[in-house]
């Protein structure tokens, strides 16, 4: 029997992708969709086309019988060979569209610079790390602790620095905004670390007898509840009730006493410099 048809199981054998660890590059990996998308079309048109089909079966008979060939038979076969190009550039088209996703369908990794990999590595060898890492479930909580007290104070000094130097607000408003972003700042960062590290101190043992009941060898899951509460509770305390409850709470009327003081302050030396100007017309 005459092969007519060429592998088409193989198709995507040239297509060699390897999505690595990168963030896949959304242009390349549509375009690639998109050449799947022509691929399935066109090998289900070509190859289910009932014209292409009928003479392939009338050509297999012609083979089997030893039926010679003549005008008829030659044009039939050129209208088969005219399909297997057909299915050849589909298969072509895949393959090109595999090889440059292979190229550009991920992200390049970003090269990170050595002083940042020799920092990190000192930092994770270093003795607090070591120290943390000894202490398990405990160690992450109080990682989490330092952590949160040290955006707090990161932040509290941008938002700071900002307010002072914002050029869009009037001269006289930038004091205020840039004090009274330091005020809830550092009452933040104040309350963040007591409720934080106050909650490492004595947490374990209200751990221990919360979960007490619930300890033996009917609990294979009491180890991971009572890690998950070790760094939960320092979280919860830090980041609901003392920055979003407690801290806003104290802050905001202290910084309306703040701006009264202020503006009383700022009244005064304005009416001190009225008095000045008219002793001097005077």
């Amino acid at each position: 029997m005459i092969k007519i048809y060429p592998n088409i199981k193989n198709i995507n054998n040239n297509s060699k992708i390897s999505f690595g660890d990168s963030t896949i590059n959304p242009k390349a990996t549509q375009e690639f969709v998109d050449a799947f998308e022509r691929a399935n079309i066109g090998l289900d048109t070509v190859s289910n086309d009932p014209l292409y089909n009928s003479i392939a079966k009338r050509l297999s008979k012609v083979r089997r019988d030893g039926t010679p060939k003549n005008p008829a038979t030659e044009a039939e076969l050129g209208l088969m060979r005219d399909k297997v190009e057909k299915l050849g550039a589909i298969k072509d088209d895949l393959a090109n569209a595999g090889k440059k996703f292979a190229r550009e369908g991920n992200v390049p990794a970003d090269n990170v610079p050595n002083f940042i990999k020799k920092l990190f590595s000192k930092w994770s060898n270093s003795g607090i790390i070591k120290y943390l890492a000894k202490k398990g479930p405990k160690g992450i909580a109080i990682a989490l602790a330092a952590g949160n007290v040290g955006k707090e104070m990161v932040g509290t000094t941008v938002y700071t620095i900002q307010a002072m130097t914002n050029e869009d607000l009037p001269a006289d408003k930038r004091k205020f905004i840039g004090l009274y972003d330091l005020v809830v700042g550092l009452i933040s960062t104040t309350f963040s670390a007591i409720f934080g590290f106050g909650a490492i101190a004595v947490q374990d043992k209200l751990i221990k007898k919360a979960l007490e009941s619930n300890k033996g060898k009917g609990y294979p899951k009491y180890a991971a509840a009572f890690a998950g509460l070790v760094w939960l509770i320092p979280q919860f305390l830090q980041t609901i009730i003392g920055k979003r409850i407690v801290a806003p709470a104290i802050a905001t009327p202290l910084a309306g006493r703040m701006k009264e003081n202020m503006i009383a302050k700022a009244e005064a030396k304005k009416a001190l410099a009225n008095q000045n100007n008219d002793t001097e017309v005077k």
